[in-house]
This record gives structure tokens, sequence and C-alpha cells, in this order.
């Protein structure tokens, strides 16, 4: 689904804020495939951003948490529409 400019915004400044205090001891991505479930590639989120703590910033495609941790931090920032989409209980238990 398409983000507003208002979600873009958020979305960039927020990562560029966590690339500027985070780089240099956390790989850091931003509505980017983070794939949970080894067994099935329907299992991710694309998080508006995330951080992966003690590993410095590095270039990746998708992040699969098998090979890579889980990242200790995902934020995601919600727009009107978001509102009555989903269960958030649900969401956030797979986050």
């Amino acid at each position: 689904m398409p983000e507003t400019n208002r979600h873009l915004e958020l979305r960039t400044a927020l990562y560029q804020i966590m690339k500027r205090e985070l780089a240099a001891r956390a790989t850091l991505g931003s509505d980017q495939f983070v794939y949970y479930d080894p067994t099935s590639a329907k299992k991710k989120l694309a998080p508006d951003a995330f951080a992966k703590l003690g590993v410095p910033h590095s270039t990746f495609r998708v992040w699969k948490t098998w090979l890579r941790g889980a990242p200790e931090v995902a934020v995601e920032v919600v727009s009107d529409s978001d509102e009555g989409d989903e269960d958030w209980a649900i969401k956030l238990e797979r986050y």
C-alpha cells in the first residue's frame, strides 16, 4: 500500500536520526522485510525503522532473524488509515 508524503517524511526523519545516533554501534533498516520464520517467506514484517544493536551499520537487502538475530528496536509510524485495518495486539505479538 502506498504511503502518504507525511508518512515518508516521518519515516525518513526517524531513520536519519537513528543513523546519526546509532550507526557506529547498530545496523539499521527502514521499510525492509524482516523475516522471522525460516520455514515461511510469508512470515515477515517491514518496520518503518529498526536497529540491531552491537553490529556496526552495513548495507543489506532483507533481514533474516535466524542469520542476524532479531532487531532490538522496531518502530512503526501509524497513519490514520492504519487504525482500523488490523488487530494491533496481533501485530505487536509478531513484532
